[in-house]
């Protein structure tokens, strides 16, 4: 009842079911965060860390990221005056 294949019913739909996740499309959904998913990370934050914690972690996230972008940039910069050197 299976067909040709000679799988199970139950194994044929499975396999169909299954999502592409190669597909670049599925890939973005799945990545993509709603307002609403969004807005209950933003309550659990708050709830786990309180309200006078969040802006403090905002801020060394932010300072993290600014020196993590100066130090790609003084990466970048060595890298080329190596190679104009060379």
């Amino acid at each position: 009842m299976s067909g040709e294949s000679g799988e199970s019913p139950s194994r044929c739909l499975a396999t169909s079911a299954s999502p592409n996740l190669e597909s670049p499309n599925l890939q973005s959904e799945i990545l993509m965060f709603g307002p609403t998913e969004l807005i209950v990370i933003l309550l659990i934050v708050l709830l786990f860390f309180g309200a006078t914690k969040v802006p403090q972690l905002a801020r060394s996230l932010g300072q993290g990221m600014r020196e993590f972008r100066e130090g790609a940039k003084s990466a970048e910069a060595e890298e080329t005056l190596r190679e104009e050197s060379a």
